[in-house]
């Protein structure tokens, strides 16, 4: 017997894809920046797929995220509503927009570019060490790493709530500072409330607490690196260290690294503070800023404001020097130069930052060069700037720009002038 058998297969359903930038209080995050940071759907009852839908791998070239959706009994059915979810490492962010992370899909084959914008929760304050008061007597406070939900900072209100008063040297600064009273004692704390409003008016308040501490068992003589052995106290090498350890722990506890000014004649380990921040610093550029006839010093910082320091024209010129924000923009700035831009008489602040325009600074010639400075963008683009050159490239008298760019073209912005 013989039979034909005609078989039909149906085509198969194309799936739903999206994709988007993902930005998280106010910073967009690239493929370089995305370490920890995971994207997945649920159904809106937050109910996995059967096929999980996830985008763990981290963010395309183009840093994006990429998700997507089969279509049929093992995925989504056409025209749902699904929720997103953003993590870093492990702990979920809320997502702001779209609200909740809830989007409606449409039809197989369908594709969705939405932008993923995430917060997470605020925190204003971290506690700082004041390790000696007779060697520090200039203390700042900073709020510099603080969470909001905002592009922006809009107002900043410290005030004191505990230990021995203080006289604040501006308590609407983000980085106000103190001299230290002679009545404040070994082990005080004294306690500060500060409170922030952003931009879209959320305020936000927490505490930070400065703890006076005795500093001379926690010196170190040069020779490092050394060997010790931690198996008993009565092993540490007086000759080498007289640093507070822990058996228990096997550790030293070594103060946080600060920036450091080192002199080139005898001992060039040996250095001094300059400022009192532990910025996140990775440039920095020296030009006279405010017209004393003294180099002045300015810090680029990742995610955080760019500071300047003036030189205070002593054998140590940036030794409790206070850090001037350069504005309230908080870029990765990874370029800097200076010149005078705009021909006006005055040194102007350009940077490079990292996925984000070419910053141009101009300074306001007082004394206190950048307050109430906005920031200008010089580049018609975003681009991770990691060199900036200030020179008169077509010698018509005017200072031009050239940027060096990671992964794409080198710039050259020539002044109009104007």
């Amino acid at each position: 017997v013989a039979m034909n058998i005609h078989a039909s297969f149906a085509p198969p359903v194309p799936p739903i894809n999206i994709s988007g930038f993902v930005v998280v209080n106010g910073y967009r995050i690239s493929w370089l920046t995305d370490d920890g940071f995971s994207i997945y759907a649920t159904h809106d009852d937050n109910t996995l797929f059967k096929t999980s839908v996830i985008d763990d791998n981290g963010l395309n070239r183009d840093n994006q995220y990429e998700l997507e959706f089969p279509v049929g009994a093992s995925g989504v059915q056409e025209n749902c509503t699904i929720l997103l979810h953003l993590s870093r490492n492990g702990q979920e962010l809320p997502i702001l927009s779209p609200s909740q992370g809830k989007i409606t899909l449409g039809k197989s084959g369908s594709c969705y570019q939405i932008n993923i914008i995430a917060g997470v929760a605020p925190s204003v304050s971290t506690h700082a060490t004041v390790k000696n008061s007779d060697t520090f007597s200039t203390i700042s406070l900073h709020a510099n790493k603080s969470y909001f939900f905002g592009d922006h900072i809009d107002s900043v209100t410290w005030e004191q709530i505990d230990g021995p008063t203080v006289s604040l040297s501006d308590n609407h600064f983000e980085s106000p500072s103190f001299d230290v009273p002679g009545n404040v004692l070994i082990d005080q704390q004294l306690k500060f409330q500060i409170s922030l409003i952003d931009d879209y008016g959320h305020n936000y308040q927490d505490t930070y607490t400065v703890s006076v501490k005795d500093n001379k068992n926690r010196s170190v003589n040069s020779g490092l690196p050394y060997v010790e052995n931690f198996s008993s106290t009565r092993y540490m090498d007086q000759s080498k260290t007289s640093m507070d350890w822990s058996v228990n722990q096997k550790e030293v506890i070594l103060s946080k690294p600060v920036i450091r000014q080192h002199f080139f004649s005898g001992d060039t380990t040996k250095g001094t503070d300059i400022g009192t921040l532990s910025d996140n610093t990775f440039v920095v550029c020296a030009a006279d800023m405010n017209g004393d006839g003294n180099k002045d010093l300015v810090v680029g910082n990742k995610l955080e404001a760019n500071y300047l320091y003036l030189n205070n024209g002593s054998a140590t010129p940036f030794k409790n020097v206070v850090p001037r924000p350069v504005s309230t923009d908080r870029f990765a700035t990874f370029a800097m130069d200076t010149g005078d831009v705009d021909s006006d008489g005055d040194i102007d602040l350009i940077t490079g930052n990292e996925y984000n325009r070419i910053r141009l600074y101009l300074n306001n010639g007082t004394s206190d060069p950048f307050n109430g400075v906005t920031g200008i963008d010089l580049s018609d683009r975003d681009e991770f700037t990691v060199a900036l050159k200030v020179i008169d490239i077509n010698n018509d008298s005017h200072l031009d720009v050239i940027a060096g760019n990671a992964g794409e073209e080198n710039r050259l912005y020539l002044n109009n002038g104007t």
